[in-house]
């Protein structure tokens, strides 16, 4: 099941602390098993924050996971007044599970937020195209 009604639309947004982000052009949605969730336009991402050495064995942050991990970034920001931080996770591991992300994958990538998540949730600005540039 494909669990974007929409494609997503971005231009690419610079790099943001040594890391390569996108900004959306149109508002970018996804339904899940809790609800639909939808980053707005103007919202930056920077993909999934996976480090350079693992990009060879989980692959490139904007690339395989775009979609998953742009959802992901806007329900850990603090524009997300509706979804604590385990229901971020648990819809991130969702939306790769439906995206056919490989098994393997889809375990490393959900362990990695489980562990080091709490690290950037809500805990930096959200940043749109509006108040940065």
């Amino acid at each position: 099941m494909n669990p974007y009604p929409y494609p997503i639309h971005f231009d690419n947004a610079g790099m943001r602390n040594g890391r390569r982000c996108i900004v959306l052009t149109r508002p970018f949605a996804a339904k899940t098993s809790l609800g639909m969730v939808t980053a707005p336009a103007g919202f930056v991402s920077d993909g999934g924050s996976i480090p350079r050495f693992a990009w060879s064995i989980i692959g490139h942050p904007l690339d395989e996971y775009l979609e998953d991990t742009v959802i992901h970034d806007f329900m850990y920001s603090p524009l997300n007044t509706t979804f604590d931080r385990a229901e971020a996770d648990f819809v991130f591991k969702e939306l790769m599970w439906n995206h056919d992300i490989s098994r393997p994958k889809l375990i490393a990538m959900y362990a990695a937020v489980r562990m080091f998540g709490w690290r950037g949730f809500k805990g930096r600005p959200a940043i749109t195209v509006e108040n940065t540039w």
